[in-house]
């Protein structure tokens, strides 16, 4: 038995969110959608982690490179 590793990048997305709300005086209903998709995301993570026998913490990385680089698009 191993330990499961989440991502704390991934996790603190929702306080990001919350926070930018606040910040930028948007209603945080929109943070609260936003963070609906943070099991998701993990749930992504670890199937990848699992079929490449990669951490998740490498796949998180990936995962956000990638998002990043189709931002940059």
């Amino acid at each position: 038995m191993g330990i499961l590793h989440a991502p704390d990048f991934v996790i603190n997305g929702g306080g990001v969110c919350h926070g930018m709300c606040e910040v930028k005086g948007i209603d945080v209903s929109n943070a609260l959608k936003k963070t609906d998709i943070i099991p998701s995301i993990l749930r992504t993570i670890y199937e990848r982690s699992r079929e490449t026998n990669t951490p998740p913490l490498y796949i998180a990385y990936e995962i956000a490179y990638e998002k990043i680089q189709a931002k940059k698009k």
